[in-house]
């Protein structure tokens, strides 16, 4: 294992296998109407709306409850849900009710649940809101018999009109009160939570890690990436007590990092230290979470990764740490064991971003920049004593297509290989690969 890797954090499992978009398997929670308008699931009775994400002005959104409707004529529900008159006699469906609206100063890129309070993204700024109540509404709507004797319609049609009327009267009685907010450099694209924790994707500026403080109810900025990445989509992946930080961008790259305080490289905790970059080649545009079934049974997620090419992958954390080192010290091997076709090697395609050049979201004049203000110049000069981070620490995270390869092989230069990373037999590395592929099964 190389001196400089903290040590394999995740594994890489890849593959394009559905010709349909993946997106729209990862985001099972998220209903596209319109270009312009956007529905995301927040609580099973709730709706939020989205207006506006797309265009660059001001943005709205609105806060919708599900209730149940029964068909019928008479205006008083059952047990099982409202009255309604448009629905024939027995039949039962669902209707959405206005709740609460704010109009935003710009446009809504990112909505999310966070701590009983909904999580927006108005631009470059992160916002939290609650739920609060207003005055009661000073005009009550009308009885359903004098609604019926002065419009002249039916009773049944007035008895939903007085319905819908006092429903409208609670939503307007509700609103969303800014609670928080934190400034992001840019534009915000992507944002994952767990617990406190938020992880921020900028458009042209990477992540931040920032926290939510219960006792002062505001934002506090904890970390954040200094290295400019066109950041479209971010998520954590949980390895039981340990959390690591992960970043895809516009150039086909995936990016992994840490939160070490004490670390001499990571200015007084201000910078996140790159734990590793793997190329993919196509852009992601979704990192979803979803349990691991570890054979320990500890908490461990990993994420699952969607491409706009209808690609999708596994992005797991690897638990056993003799597991990691054998399958790290694999991977070079099979570099060079495996034939190359047309030539190309796979370790030069999965680097690939060190080469591409940062208008195009690469990181070909990427390197370590200068301390902010305050911190000691000796670890300034530690900082610049390292070329590229990510170039030395990019093994710390393994390529699965590669190592799956090792499967194919013959049985003899599967022994020498074997030999060679220190394992008993062939058997135990297949082993390795076969307990994650088995945790990771969806």
């Amino acid at each position: 294992m190389p001196a400089r890797c903290r040590g394999v954090r995740s594994c890489i499992n890849w593959s394009v296998q559905w010709a349909a978009a993946a997106e729209a398997l990862l985001e099972a929670h998220t209903c596209c109407a319109s270009a312009r308008t956007h529905l995301h699931t927040h609580h099973p009775a709730h709706l939020f709306c989205l207006h506006g994400a797309g265009a660059c002005g001001p943005g709205r959104v609105a806060l919708y409850r599900l209730e149940r409707a029964v068909g019928g004529s008479s205006s008083r529900g059952s047990a099982g849900g409202q009255k309604s008159a448009g629905l024939p006699q027995g039949a039962w469906g669902w209707r959405m009710v206005l709740v609460a609206q704010r109009d935003m100063a710009g446009p809504v890129t990112v909505l999310q649940d966070f701590k009983g309070m909904l999580l927006v993204s108005v631009g470059k700024t992160v916002e939290t809101y609650s739920l609060r109540a207003l005055t009661p509404h000073p005009h009550a709507s009308p009885p359903a018999s004098s609604l019926a004797r002065e419009s002249g319609i039916s009773a049944a049609a007035a008895a939903a009109v007085a319905a819908a009327s006092a429903s409208a009267a609670r939503g307007n009685n509700l609103t969303l009160v800014k609670a928080a907010f934190y400034d992001m450099p840019l534009l915000v694209t992507s944002m994952a939570v767990v617990k406190d924790f938020l992880l921020v994707g900028d458009v042209h500026h990477g992540v931040s890690f920032l926290r939510y403080n219960d006792t002062t109810k505001v934002l506090e900025g904890l970390s954040r990436d200094f290295e400019r990445h066109d950041v479209s989509s971010t998520g954590f992946i949980i390895n039981a007590q340990k959390l690591l930080f992960a970043a895809t961008d516009a150039s086909g790259t995936l990016w992994q990092y840490e939160y070490v305080k004490n670390h001499p490289l990571s200015w007084n905790g201000q910078r996140l230290l790159p734990g590793g970059a793997l190329h993919i080649g196509h852009p992601a545009t979704k990192l979803l979470s979803v349990k691991v079934a570890s054979p320990d049974g500890l908490n461990r997620h990993a994420l699952l990764v969607g491409t706009h090419s209808g690609g999708f992958g596994i992005w797991s954390p690897v638990w056993d740490k003799d597991s990691a080192g054998r399958l790290q010290r694999l991977q070079p091997l099979l570099d060079r064991a495996l034939s190359h076709t047309g030539g190309l090697n796979p370790r030069a395609f999965r680097r690939r971003h060190l080469k591409l050049p940062r208008a195009m979201g690469g990181g070909e004049t990427y390197g370590p920049q200068g301390p902010p203000e305050g911190v000691a110049a000796g670890e300034e000069m530690l900082a610049r004593a390292s070329k590229n981070l990510v170039a030395e620490t990019g093994s710390c995270i393994l390529d699965g297509n590669l190592l799956w390869r090792f499967a194919t092989l013959p049985r003899d230069q599967q022994q020498q290989l074997a030999q060679q990373v220190e394992a008993r037999s062939p058997d135990q590395i297949m082993a390795d690969l076969s307990s994650l592929a088995l945790a990771n099964t969806l």
